[in-house]
Formats: C-alpha cells, structure tokens, sequence
C-alpha cells in the first residue's frame, strides 16, 4: 500500500503551541504545564523533541513554518539544524514559499538522511485564499456579507461587554439579537475555509511530484497532520 489515512485523530488543544509541541514531544499539556497560565513557558528541557532525537540518529534536520509558536517561540528550535519560522507575505500562499526553502536546503545540503517539519499557514484564520481557488466555494458577494457580520458581531460585542464579563452565557445572544443566520454565516467560512484547503492539497499534490520527479519518493515517509482544528467550539 501507498499509505493509510486515520480517519478519527484527537489533538492535545485547539491552538498550536501546545499542539505543536505536544505532537514534537509525545508528551500531553498538562506533563508540558504549557496549558492556561503557562502559555508563555517554553518547551522544558527534560522534554526530547523530535527534532533532537532524529538528530542523535544522524539525521539533518529542519522546521519550515510560517507560525513562530511552531519554532522559536515555544523553544523547538533545539536540534533543528536549519530553522526558517517567521511569517509570509501571503500567509494563505505559505506553502509556496515553505517549499522553496527546503528545496533550496537540499541544494545547499543534500546529505542523507533527513528529517523535516513543515508547518504551514495556508489553511489558518484569517483566511485569506489565493488565485486561483480564491471564489472556488465562496462568492465574491458571501465574502462582503461576511465582513459585514464579523462587523456587526464585533459592534454587538461591544456594547455588551459589560454584559459578557458578568455573565458569559450572553453570547449565545448574538445570533438573535443580531439577527445574523447562525447556519449561512458558518458555511460561508467553511467554503472559504474549504479554498484554502484545496490550495494547500494543490501545493502538497506539487511536493509530492517533485520528490518523484528528484528521486526521493521511494526513499521517503510523508506525514501529513494537523496540529488542530478551526472552530472548534462553534
């Protein structure tokens, strides 16, 4: 076989740094203590990244992120020998730039074997989709009448903070007092969403191409994953 597709998966949060470092470590957040007051803890020593431990095997290794919680803000630079985690100028367009990277890293070093982790932004809020699956989903005119309900949403957040702080069960009030459909304004996000998706697949479809076309597939294992979800509590 090819490969397998695991079609239940469970992340250990629903934001990156203590997903990211807890799929680099195997280790869950509250072993890290990077979870609710510890957000801004780095990675504890005591805890081997993957990164360290494919190099103690006598791997290069490498991180292409465009999401410094997935480097240097959550101390996972240790063991990484080439380490590129600032953002892009299009942050739904990461993959392109990411790739190039590496491409370019295997020219300067292309000793064997090899370790690398990309973590990419093409699929992260906000989304912003790139030509040409920009509009594959979501049209022009859904992508305005968002704008209008995030703004609508913001301005009854507002002038209802005080509200929200005394009771936090008023936000379930937005949907009615706004008077935006809870159910059109979710699926156009998961249309845009859904571009992005379909981006990132094309530029991942191009990768995989490219490592047949350099010699490499045969010799290669590609995970793909995610660190979370989006929405999680919507």
């Amino acid at each position: 076989a090819l490969g397998a597709v695991f079609e239940h998966v469970y992340s250990n949060a629903s934001w990156t740094k203590p997903s990211t470092t807890g799929f680099m470590t195997s280790l869950q957040s509250s072993v890290l203590g990077n979870v609710a007051g510890g957000m801004f803890e780095p990675l504890p020593p005591e805890a081997r990244t993957m990164a360290e431990r494919f190099r103690a095997a006598g791997y290069q290794t490498a991180v292409f992120t465009s999401n410094p919680w997935a480097g240097s803000l959550s101390n996972l630079e240790r063991g990484v020998d080439v380490l590129r985690d600032q953002g892009v100028p299009t942050r739904a367009g990461s993959s392109v730039e990411l790739h190039r990277d590496f491409w370019d890293w295997r020219d300067d070093f292309p000793g064997e074997p090899y370790w690398v982790h990309f973590q990419t932004t093409d699929v992260h809020d906000p989304s912003r989709p790139v030509a040409p699956f920009a509009g594959l989903f979501a049209s022009p005119g859904e992508k305005l009448q968002l704008e209008e309900w995030d703004s609508t949403l913001s301005q009854w957040r507002g002038r209802n903070a005080e509200r929200l702080q005394t009771d936090p069960g008023v936000e379930r009030n937005d949907w009615a007092e706004t008077g935006i459909d809870r159910r059109h304004y979710f699926s156009v996000i998961r249309s845009i969403h859904d571009e992005t998706m379909a981006s990132q697949d094309y530029q991942l479809g191009r990768f995989v191409d490219r490592l047949k076309e350099a010699g490499q597939w045969d010799n290669t294992l590609l995970i793909i994953a995610a660190d979370h979800s989006l929405y999680a509590g919507a």
